[in-house]
């Protein structure tokens, strides 16, 4: 079995409330990730995506997890 945690809170929300910086933390088998996950809204449609200058360049499942695009284990 493998611990696995991931940290959300907001960071940064527009004055116009159209993008929101999520600050995220990821830590899964002792090794850690902080990134911020943006979400951006147009018109009807929400952008979620990793923040250009904290993108990590190693992609683990658990990252994939956080956006909630993966299942765990």
């Amino acid at each position: 079995m493998v611990d696995a945690f991931i940290i959300l809170r907001i960071h940064f929300r527009n004055v116009s409330k159209d993008t929101i910086l999520i600050n995220t933390i990821t830590i899964e088998s002792g090794f850690s990730q902080n990134y911020f996950i943006q979400l951006i809204k147009k018109s009807n449609k929400i952008t979620l995506r990793l923040y250009p200058t904290t993108d990590p360049k190693t992609k683990h499942q658990i990252l994939k997890r956080s956006f909630g695009i993966s299942k765990p284990k």
